[in-house]
């Protein structure tokens, strides 16, 4: 599964940004309910940061002491976070971890080897239900 983020993660061009900018406005925009209630708060988390950019940081990090990032994609947080301003990457913490749980389970090698012996789309559906449903009563 940490092959398969680091690749989607990689898959950038330099109009990402531009292009994303509606994306990251709306995400943003969801701290707007907090930051109505208390202006500034102690921590923020962000769990799936991959490259950074989903969220103003900057934003964020003016109103908070600090921020943890998390994602199984330590290189791309870091790289998603290098050209910040200093005193946003000092509020800055990463934090390498996979939230999903698919590393435990070898999700990414199992889909892979279903697909590559052409398994019906019906297996496929049948597979990730099962996961679903597993992934659901272990919480």
């Amino acid at each position: 599964m940490e092959t398969y983020q680091r690749k989607m993660n990689h898959n950038r061009d330099e109009y990402r940004k531009l292009r994303w900018k509606q994306h990251r406005i709306q995400v943003t925009g969801l701290f707007d309910a907090v930051f109505s209630k208390k202006a500034f708060v102690d921590k923020v988390a962000i769990v799936g940061a991959g490259n950074c950019d989903d969220l103003d940081i900057e934003y964020l990090a003016a109103k908070c002491n600090s921020i943890y990032l998390f994602d199984i994609d330590m290189e791309s947080m870091e790289k998603g976070t290098a050209n910040l301003p200093e005193r946003t990457r000092e509020k800055i913490q990463l934090i390498e971890i996979d939230v999903t749980g698919l590393d435990k389970v070898d999700f990414d090698h199992h889909l892979s080897s279903m697909l590559n012996r052409g398994e019906t789309a019906k297996g496929i559906i049948r597979y990730l239900k099962d996961y679903r449903e597993s992934v659901r009563s272990a919480f």
